[in-house]
């Protein structure tokens, strides 16, 4: 299992319905790479939902809940995310 793959597991739901169903999107992907960047989150969404802008705005703020997660659990280790 991969940082994303572990960081959906765990990712409680917000107040908002469409980024609610991109997580649950996500997380019933099994083949999620792991999403390391900003630029590799957006490059996935983009893969994943070419015709959907709505997806495309969500990235950004889903991005943040992901570095605040990486930073939290991996703080003090080697080879993380920067």
């Amino acid at each position: 299992m991969n940082d994303t793959q572990r960081w959906l597991v765990g990712l409680r739901p917000r107040h908002n319905p469409a980024e609610n169903a991109l997580i649950a999107n996500m997380r019933d992907d099994p083949n999620i790479p792991s999403l390391n960047s900003l630029a590799a989150m957006r490059h996935y969404a983009r893969q994943r939902w070419p015709h959907d802008p709505a997806v495309q705005s969500l990235i950004p703020a889903l991005w943040l809940r992901y570095r605040r997660w990486h930073n939290d659990n991996f703080q003090g280790h080697c080879g993380g995310v920067d």
